[in-house]
């Protein structure tokens, strides 16, 4: 019987074109390829010593292939939407008429004083929740080059300083 190669786990227990279990090893290679070969008859429970070897490798994550956990895609999510609804706000926010206010808005609304910069505030300190959020959950370990990125420029953005409208009181982020 030929040795058998299976791309991704589980293939080697449901295809119908395998028959009985041909694994007795399995390796993972880069990006979460399992290559396993065997004949039948090598050893009887190959499934569960591949099973086994495909958990270890997972939990530790060795090839740094691996989806990082949902807590830490929702808060590097948070961290680009912010960013963009910041970047929105900076572009448009002048202190000394958004100390006055009374522009009108989408829906006949007028801004209130300072409501640009209220809404940075806010924006910042949803930044600086989504940051403790990353660091609490060990996310900077478990992302892409790319989230690094956003964490990093979530950062900087979050500790910026923003000039307060005249009349207006500081407004912390905590």
């Amino acid at each position: 019987m030929p040795p058998a190669v299976a791309i991704g786990y589980g293939i080697a227990e449901t295809s119908p074109i395998w028959g009985p279990a041909l694994v007795n090893a399995a390796t993972w290679i880069g990006g979460g390829i399992l290559l396993a070969v065997g004949l039948s008859g090598d050893t009887p429970n190959a499934d569960s010593e591949a099973t086994v070897q495909t958990q270890s490798n997972t939990a530790t994550c060795q090839t740094g292939n691996c989806d990082p956990p949902p807590e830490c895609l929702d808060a590097i999510a948070k961290m680009r939407k912010n960013l963009e609804l910041l970047k929105k706000e900076l572009r448009k926010y002048d202190p000394i008429a958004d100390a006055r206010g009374g522009f009108p808005m989408a829906g006949g609304k007028l801004t209130s004083p300072g409501g640009h910069y209220k809404e940075i505030r806010d924006l910042q300190r949803g930044l600086k929740n989504a940051g403790e959020t990353y660091q609490k959950n060990k996310c900077y370990d478990k992302v892409s080059k790319t989230d690094k990125v956003a964490r990093d420029h979530a950062d900087e953005m979050a500790n910026q300083t923003i000039e307060i409208p005249p009349g207006q009181n500081f407004i912390p982020l905590r």
